[in-house]
C-alpha cells in the first residue's frame, strides 16, 4: 500500500467525533497557556506584591526592571513584550477628574501654608536626575490609593524656603 492509501484507511477507521492530535499529544488551550507561562501563579502574585511595595516606597519600577525581576524568578529570559499584559491591565491614571483633584489639593495647600510663588519649585520623585535619566514608563498597581503627601515645612516668618533649605546638610544630601 502507498502512504496516501494508508492515511485514507486510518482516517476512515476513526470513530465520529474522535479527536485527532499530532503524535498523540493534545491539550486544551487553557492547559497549553499554563505550560507556556514563564511564571507560576504563585510567582506572579509575589512579583505583583513586590511591585506594589516598590510603588508604596515611591519607586515604581520600569518595564525593563519588571522583565529583569521576572527573568530572575523564572531562571530564563522573558521577552520584550512580557510586561504588555500587565500594562494593559493597569489602571488608567490619566483622567481629567484626577488631575482636577490633584490641582485642587495643591492650591489648597499653597493657600493653607501661604507659599509664595517665588518659593515654589518643580521637582518630582527622581529629584535632580530628571535631565539625565530622560523619560521612562512606570508600572503602577491598578488599585486606587493616594500617595502620602510630602512634608511641608513652614518657617517662623511664614515662608517655606528657609526651613527646608536649611535642613539640607552638606555632604549628607
Amino acid at each position: 500500500m502507498d502512504p496516501i492509501q494508508d492515511a485514507v484507511t486510518f482516517f476512515e477507521s476513526q470513530e465520529l467525533g474522535e479527536e485527532l492530535s499530532h503524535q498523540g499529544v493534545q491539550t486544551t488551550r487553557a492547559a497549553a497557556k499554563v505550560n507556556k507561562q514563564k511564571l507560576s501563579h504563585e510567582q506572579e502574585i509575589e512579583l505583583v506584591e513586590y511591585i506594589e511595595g516598590l510603588t508604596q516606597r515611591a519607586l515604581p519600577p520600569t518595564r525593563a526592571m519588571i522583565r529583569n525581576f521576572a527573568s530572575y524568578i523564572a531562571r530564563e529570559r522573558v521577552g520584550e513584550g512580557w510586561t504588555t499584559g500587565m500594562d494593559r491591565k493597569r489602571h488608567h491614571a490619566d483622567s481629567e477628574a484626577k488631575y482636577n483633584l490633584y490641582f485642587d489639593l495643591l492650591y489648597q495647600k499653597i493657600a493653607q501654608y501661604r507659599v509664595e510663588p517665588q518659593h515654589t519649585y518643580n521637582m518630582d520623585k527622581k529629584g535632580f536626575l530628571i535631565s539625565i535619566t530622560g523619560r521612562s514608563k512606570r508600572i503602577f498597581s491598578k488599585q486606587i490609593k493616594a500617595l502620602p503627601l510630602g512634608l511641608i515645612y513652614q518657617a517662623a516668618q511664614g515662608n517655606v524656603q528657609s526651613t527646608w533649605v536649611e535642613a539640607i546638610e552638606a555632604g549628607k544630601h
